[in-house]
């Protein structure tokens, strides 16, 4: 256990993984949480990958701060842990509130910030009436009357053992800890700093989120100059619960994206995060000396350079993808980005426009020989209509 001194009290820092190879991973939690929230997606994170994960003021074992602490000063207060810690050129990982310490601490010392990675955040979360009646209840009767209601926002459709194990976690949390961050809420408002926040940001939306729900993100991101969303089905406020997994490949492909040396590893890391696993895995392991040097061209130029830009989102590279495959009446190719569809987000919903376009510009034969391959790839998937993640 490591405790570190702050201008603003003392926080609980816990280390992971090796530092080494890659820029340093720094886990700030949402309200009413701690850092064991993270646990299940460091533990998927690649070989390689480390960092910190911290208990943000008055959560998990850190001090709780001085009244009037603000998101600027919570910014301030994770610069002087990274200066404790030696810890520079970070991605910082944050999610809800911990988002606004991230953005806080970026717009503070850019030099120090690699990128990063923000989770169901924004500028602005929630109205201020809204926080006020909340600390209200805080303060009258305790963390159980607002526990219901608190969980059922971070889990969607959630487990009931889930639900007991986040509200266990909630009430652990200490009544002046939760007040302290839910004020500081209620007062932060970032918009006017978002234009001069140059680190390359990574905005994950859960879809099922009413908190800070994906048009906030994607406004987030607008505002960032240089942001991308993707999105995380079927998850609520707090995803590291129900998708883990998903939740570390993102960070594991940011990661990659921002090493300017390893065009080839970044290139491994978005292409296996698109097209998942064992499809790269065949590919690598049929690779010959006829094809070898295809495979690295086509990983470093086309998935370490075009989609690894941030202009677009996954899922829209995977609907201009099948357009384009489709006019050129490539259908193996069609049907492999479909399947790669669970990873992107797309859903069958996109590719019925994507392919009502193919059909009025390149053809109706072209269009429908590719719907063949789209719904095969679907149906292979359990026939739904949104790909499991």
């Amino acid at each position: 256990m490591t405790l570190v001194p702050t201008p603003y009290g003392h926080l609980h820092a816990r280390r992971f993984g090796d530092c080494a190879a890659h820029a340093p991973l720094v886990f700030l939690h949402a309200l009413g949480t701690d850092h064991r929230i993270w646990a299940d997606v460091v533990d998927a994170l690649p070989r390689g990958l480390g960092g910190v994960l911290l208990d943000l003021p008055g959560h998990g074992l850190s001090e709780p701060p001085r009244p009037g602490f603000d998101v600027q000063q919570a910014g301030d207060q994770l610069l002087s842990v990274l200066s404790a810690l030696d810890l520079d050129n970070v991605v910082l990982v944050g999610l809800s509130v911990g988002g606004q310490v991230a953005l806080a601490a970026a717009r503070q010392a850019p030099s120090r910030i690699a990128g990063m990675v923000l989770c169901n955040t924004g500028a602005v979360i929630g109205a201020s009436e809204q926080w006020q009646e909340r600390i209200e209840q805080v303060e009258r009767s305790g963390l159980a009357a607002i526990a219901e209601g608190v969980v059922d926002l971070w889990v969607h459709e959630g487990e009931p053992h889930l639900h007991r194990s986040l509200r266990a976690m909630l009430m652990g949390t200490s009544v002046d800890g939760y007040l302290a961050l839910a004020r500081l809420l209620m007062g932060a408002d970032l918009h006017d700093h978002l234009p001069r926040i140059s680190a390359p940001t990574l905005c994950l939306a859960s879809t099922e989120d009413r908190a800070t729900p994906p048009a906030m993100l994607r406004e987030l991101a607008g505002a960032l100059p240089n942001a991308r969303v993707e999105l995380l089905p079927g998850t609520g406020h707090v995803p590291t619960a129900q998708a883990p997994e998903l939740l570390a490949k993102h960070i594991a492909c940011h990661v990659a994206e921002l090493d300017p040396r390893e065009p080839f590893s970044r290139g491994m890391a978005v292409r296996r995060a698109v097209l998942g696993d064992p499809h790269v895995d065949r590919a690598n392991e049929q690779k010959s000396a006829v094809d070898e040097a295809f495979q690295r061209f086509i990983t470093e130029g086309a998935w370490g350079s075009v989609w690894a830009r941030p202009q677009l989102s996954r899922r829209e590279r995977s609907m201009v993808t099948v357009a384009l495959l489709s006019a050129l009446n490539h259908l193996e190719e069609v049907e492999m980005h479909a399947h790669a569809a669970r990873n992107t987000g797309a859903r069958a919903e996109d590719f019925v426009e994507v392919l009502l376009h193919v059909a009025v510009y390149a053809g109706v034969p072209a269009a429908n020989s590719a719907i063949r391959r789209v719904k095969a790839a679907f149906e292979e998937c359990g026939g739904t209509d949104e790909p499991a993640a």
